[in-house]
C-alpha cells in the first residue's frame, strides 16, 4: 500500500489495556460494539472544561453519531477533534452544526540518526504521526 494512508483499528482487549496503563482513565474511553472513543477530558486547564476527542472510530455514520451523542451528554463545555481524517466523520459533525476549520499548522521536526541516513532509512515506509496510527 504505497503512498496510502490508512488506520490501525484498536481491538477492546488493547483498548482494555491502555486504560490499565493509565494512557487514559475509564471514564475517558467509550467502547461499543461497533466502534469506540477515546476522549481526553478537562483541556484547558481552569478556564475551560473542554472534551478533546483524540479518537473516534466506528463501523457506519450511525454509529459515529450515535458515539458523538454519548460525548456530547458528557460535556460540560466544547468538545474538539484535532484531527477528523474520515470524510464520514466529518459529515457527521457537519450535520450535527460543529464549527469546522479546514487547515491548521503542524511543524515536524526530523533528525537522522546518523548524518547520512536517509528519512526512508530512518523511517522505513511507516511514520506515525498522532494518536491513531497512519502509515
Amino acid at each position: 500500500m504505497k503512498d496510502k494512508t490508512g488506520f490501525v483499528i484498536r481491538d477492546k482487549a488493547y483498548l482494555t489495556m491502555l486504560k490499565k496503563a493509565s494512557y487514559f482513565g475509564g471514564k475517558d474511553c467509550i467502547i461499543e460494539e461497533d466502534g469506540y472513543v477515546i476522549l481526553r477530558s478537562n483541556v484547558g486547564g481552569t478556564w475551560s472544561k473542554a472534551i478533546w476527542v483524540r479518537e473516534l472510530v466506528a463501523l457506519n455514520p450511525k454509529e459515529m453519531n450515535r458515539l458523538l451523542g454519548l460525548v456530547e451528554a458528557k460535556a460540560k463545555d466544547l468538545i474538539m477533534d484535532r484531527y477528523v481524517l474520515d470524510k464520514a466523520l466529518l459529515q457527521v459533525y457537519k450535520s450535527r452544526g460543529y464549527m469546522i476549520e479546514n487547515r491548521s499548522h503542524i511543524v515536524i521536526m526530523v533528525k537522522p540518526l546518523t548524518a547520512d541516513a536517509s528519512f526512508k532509512q530512518t523511517y522505513g515506509d511507516k511514520f506515525y504521526l498522532m494518536d491513531l496510527d497512519s502509515f
